[in-house]
């Protein structure tokens, strides 16, 4: 699922796609109130509990298949109705997030190659569709703070 804006008319749209035996598209017109299949097909399998982000006019998802350890973004013109697909970042690993960032598209992930395990957020330049790191935060696992209450063995009763 998909929601968005067509910037060029103005119309509000809400995007379901279908990967069943033949993969198909369909969109509704808030305007209109009427589903209608689209010509064109997905160009690839996305999962249907993944988020989508909504920029510039076109909506993305992001399929991560942990088996081959590759990303691909779909996006979809909501004014043209095309399919095309976007480049990646360089690197991230196994999980990811899409979303709209002040208007540009990014992944929030964890770096899993870097011995620093960094949670970056990639930003993408949508004129050139190029990645760049915008944020990084460390996630170091050696200095954890752990506190805890002692309260006493009463506070459990009735658990």
């Amino acid at each position: 699922m998909g929601f968005g804006r067509d910037k060029v008319i103005g119309n509000y749209k809400v995007v379901r796609m279908f990967f069943e035996s033949k993969y198909y598209c369909e969109i509704l017109d808030i305007n209109i109130g009427e589903w209608r299949k689209l010509k064109r097909q997905p160009l690839f399998y996305v999962g249907e509990r993944l988020k989508s982000a909504f920029v510039n006019g076109s909506i993305y998802w992001l399929e991560i298949d942990s088996f081959s350890m590759t990303q691909k973004i779909l996006a979809l013109d909501l004014h043209t109705k095309k399919f095309r697909s976007v480049r990646t970042p360089p690197r991230f690993c196994e999980s990811g997030q899409i979303a709209n960032l002040e208007d540009r598209l990014v992944i929030a992930a964890n770096d899993r190659l870097d011995p620093h395990f960094n949670f970056n957020i990639w930003s993408m330049d949508a004129q050139e569709e190029t990645w760049s790191i915008t944020y990084s935060f460390p996630l170091s696992f050696s200095h954890v703070t752990v506190t805890y209450l002692d309260v006493g063995d009463d506070c459990l009763d009735g658990f």
